[in-house]
């Protein structure tokens, strides 16, 4: 059977359970004043694992199984060990269920679907709660799915991209063996995540992930979210041909404190293929940062090779406007163009290659470090240790901030 626990006709009733255990599907009447939940377990029966709350719901020091969630319904509020939040947990604890969630994403995003799709996680916090072997599974990324395809205004046929928008946290644990292959757009754990999508305290070790566009380990392509304390490690291999990044391919954002530490051999890559997906905008961070007042801070990239045609950084390829790179660090990589003799002559004076940024910008700002790095340039005027050139030449990044050690500076005409 699905249903579990179930109270229903109250009568404003107040109820406390202490070290209950619940199976299955449980609901809670919009009728009661308060529901209490004090060191509880829930479990899912196989079939479902879901605990509706339609009063005022309190979780204290309780523990989630794999493949459970709570939420509300009507008016209902939840509260956990005390803290008050909109919409509800969603919890994964195996490959089967990290698979349903991303399968709930990949929907029509229909909010009046059953299940689990809750119109991609809105207001929701999803928590991993175990490490998780993606090893012999080609991985299909969470959003940038194309589910439909709908009728604009004018009648023309128009894809509809699924997104992640919730809170996906990591919890300090990890995600091993992660492989996305051939991908067209949308490359990585995570496809596409917006609108306020938070992705934080995640491990992503051993990564090998390839598409056209938007390609990175943990997240293709982000718009106005956030990544915090997220790193990936061990033997990384990201190749696509426009926005790659060792953890995010691109978007806008903010992060803080996130790393790539890369085993021998691990590179970030991106390669011409045809105008417009012209090999650059690579980062061993992230490959392109839209522009706006943000920060990006506490990001550190090691012992990988990064290249690309042009906009080619250690951090990112692309430094937008506004944005401010902060407290970063690059040590023991390779960072080199790969343009072809006809793209350079065709485009020299955009080959920009940093050995911390790219490109960048009017407005921005950097501070941080690099040692013992590689960069390898096109042009001598566009290729720097810290930062390879500005967008139109007008404005001077100021690197006084940087500290530099041990970085070698060619020109591979």
């Amino acid at each position: 059977s699905t249903y579990g626990f179930h109270i229903d006709q109250s009568n404003g009733a107040t109820f406390i359970f202490n070290e209950c255990t619940f199976i299955g599907f449980n609901a809670f009447a919009s009728d009661l004043v308060k529901v209490t939940f004090n060191d509880c377990t829930f479990l899912s029966n196989g079939n479902c694992g879901h605990t509706n709350i339609w009063s005022v719901g309190e979780f204290n020091n309780c523990i989630w199984g794999d493949d459970t969630s709570v939420g509300t319904r009507g008016e209902g509020k939840l509260y956990f060990d005390g803290t008050e939040e909109t919409f509800g947990h969603h919890y994964i604890g195996s490959i089967d269920s990290l698979g349903s969630f991303r399968d709930s994403v990949n929907d029509d995003n229909d909010p009046e679907a059953g299940g689990y799709n809750y119109k991609s996680w809105a207001g929701w916090t999803v928590y991993l709660l175990n490490d998780i072997d993606l090893g012999g599974i080609d991985w299909e990324p969470i959003g940038g799915f194309y589910p439909k395809v709908t009728e604009d205004r004018d009648g023309e046929g128009v894809a509809v991209i699924t997104e992640f928008r919730g809170t996906f946290d990591g919890n300090g644990h990890s995600i091993t063996n992660l492989n996305v292959s051939e991908n067209e757009a949308y490359a990585g754990l995570f496809g596409k995540v917006a609108d306020s999508g938070v992705i934080k305290n995640l491990i992503v070790e051993n990564v090998t992930v390839s598409g056209t566009s938007c390609v990175g380990a943990v997240i293709g392509s982000i718009r106005n979210g956030t990544v915090t304390d997220v790193h990936v490690t061990g033997l990384i291999e990201i190749e696509g041909h426009y926005k790659v990044g060792g953890i995010i391919g691109e978007g806008y954002f903010r992060a803080t404190d996130c790393s790539v530490t890369a085993d021998p051999g691990s590179f970030v890559k991106a390669t011409y293929r045809e105008t417009d997906l012209e090999g650059d905008n690579v980062g061993g961070f992230a490959g392109f940062t839209g522009e706006g007042e943000k920060t990006i801070s506490d990001i550190s990239v090691s012992g990988l090779s990064v290249e690309g045609t042009r906009k080619v950084g250690g951090i990112l390829g692309t430094l937008h406007e506004y944005v401010s790179l902060i407290d970063s660090s690059v040590e023991g990589c390779n960072i080199s163009s790969n343009a072809s003799a006809e793209y350079v002559s065709a485009e020299n004076e955009v080959i920009k290659i940093g050995g911390i940024v790219g490109e960048y910008h009017t407005g921005t700002s950097i501070s941080g470090s690099i040692a013992d790095t590689t960069v390898t340039g096109k042009n001598e005027s566009y290729t720097d240790g810290v930062a390879g050139g500005n967008r139109d030449g007008t404005y001077s990044l100021d690197v006084s901030q940087v500290t530099t050690s041990d970085v070698i500076v060619t020109i591979d005409s």
